[in-house]
């Protein structure tokens, strides 16, 4: 198995207590293949200490660019409607535009 950590500056939309979660971010430079998925485990750690670190295997990864983004998948990431979302991933990711490539990633946490 590998391991992977990533830093989150918060817990958004506390998802992290949830047994599976999506998270909205910049998509991946390469395709992830399945073997790669299936052989990391991925340690989330949240800057601001709002949830304890925890251990997840990503399921899936959806690609798309920033422009198709949906409320449906927006809310439960991170709490805001599709173009409130734009906006503060505008704001957040220096460079980016309508047409930047992020993904949607579907985790599941592992059992201790």
């Amino acid at each position: 198995m590998t391991k992977k950590v990533i830093n989150w500056p918060t817990n958004f939309n506390n998802k992290l207590a949830c047994d599976c979660m999506i998270h909205i971010d910049i998509a991946p430079k390469a395709h992830v293949s399945a073997h790669v998925l299936e052989s990391t485990i991925i340690e989330i750690i949240i800057a601001d200490e709002s949830y304890p670190a925890t251990k997840w295997k990503l399921e899936s990864i959806y690609p798309l660019k920033l422009f198709q983004l949906t409320s449906v998948s927006s809310m439960p990431s991170h709490g805001m409607e599709s173009f409130e979302f734009a906006k503060w991933f505008l704001t957040n990711n220096v460079g980016a535009n309508s047409q930047t490539e992020i993904a949607i990633y579907y985790y599941r946490k592992m059992k201790e």
